[in-house]
């Protein structure tokens, strides 16, 4: 599985970079902002998908790194899916009682009158940073992050009946190495999610977001760009009383991406035989080896972004966990 999902990382890069991004510096880095932006759109939805419940006790929990995040959340105020989507994208939150380096400063204290175990609202002002080792956090090396920008949430009456997260000026930021050179990724979004439905209907959940990518290889730009995108996802559980285990999605929006100043519009669509679908145990054997969540967790159907004006396409099929091929005419 490592070996084929490392390839299709090096493959999409390499496709998005004939859509006009540019291509990797002589003995640098494989780093492409491009790539980095539609991952953290997957790691949202996957954090998304795994933060819904997977059994008819209706807890999310089913792993110990899972308690972590939820304990870890519980502790500074926040709803567990926020901490689920810093997870994603390469963060581990540290105790609230860790250090002075990581302040978070929640509006107000945490209140669920429907009783669902998730507070109603909360607003969190972020201004927090660290360090990442191979010993406390299963990262491959050391990595230092930080965070900062302001997270909203809403959360909808009802257990899992969905909430609303907007992100404003939300600035994450991992820094390592790689190949014997200092790596910065950043990412910056601003946006809303939007999330309704339950375990007997589904779930659906609009997605408007603005990303804005930098890689920085030993202190130089190496490879940055924007995208828009606007999105709507739906779910349908495979199982109703395991909800969160696995189950089928679809994928319908546009997806602008701008690159050196030159700008292109792309369709997003999902097969539907067979459909994408997506499992819990996918996204967390692939976590396993990314340390972030990487390749959405499908293990069938595709997933096709198209030019509008060129009509040049690439789509990403899921033959299995980990088994993917690419079509592409460019």
């Amino acid at each position: 599985m490592q070996a084929k999902n490392l390839v299709l990382g090096a493959v999409l890069a390499g496709v998005l970079a004939a859509c006009g991004t540019n291509a990797p510096t002589a003995n640098l880095p494989d780093e492409d902002a491009v790539a980095e932006a539609l991952s953290v759109e997957e790691g949202l939805d996957s954090a998304l998908l795994e933060d819904l419940p997977v059994g008819s006790g209706g807890l999310a929990v089913q792993s110990v790194a899972d308690q972590e995040v939820q304990a870890t959340a519980n502790d500074w105020g926040l709803p567990p899916v926020v901490g689920r989507v810093l997870r994603a994208w390469g963060v581990h939150l540290p105790p609230k009682d860790a250090s002075g380096t990581c302040v978070i400063d929640v509006s107000a204290p945490p209140v669920d009158d429907d009783g669902d175990g998730v507070v109603d609202a909360a607003s969190a002002s972020f201004d927090c940073s660290g360090t990442m080792t191979p010993e406390a956090h299963q990262v491959d090396q050391e990595i230092d992050f930080t965070v900062s920008g302001v997270i909203d949430f809403t959360d909808k009456t009802g257990d899992h009946t969905g909430f609303t997260l907007t992100l404003t000026d939300f600035v994450v930021s991992l820094s390592g190495t790689r190949n014997g050179h200092a790596v910065t990724r950043t990412r910056t979004v601003n946006g809303t999610v939007d999330l309704s439905g339950s375990a007997d209907t589904g779930w659906t959940w609009n997605r408007d977001l603005d990303l804005s990518v930098v890689i920085t290889v030993d202190g130089a730009v190496h490879s940055e760009t924007t995208v828009a995108s606007s999105k709507t996802k739906t779910y349908t559980p495979d199982d109703p009383n395991q909800p969160g285990a696995a189950g089928t999605v679809t994928v319908n929006g546009t997806t602008t991406i701008t690159r050196n100043g030159e700008t292109q519009e792309l369709t997003v669509t999902s097969s539907t035989e067979p459909p994408l679908h997506w499992s819990r145990e996918c996204a967390r054997s692939l976590y396993q080896i990314f340390k972030e969540r990487r390749f959405g967790g499908f293990d069938a159907g595709w997933i096709r972004h198209e030019n509008l004006t060129t009509g040049a396409f690439f789509q990403v099929t899921y033959n299995a966990c980990g088994d993917v091929t690419i079509k592409k005419s460019l």
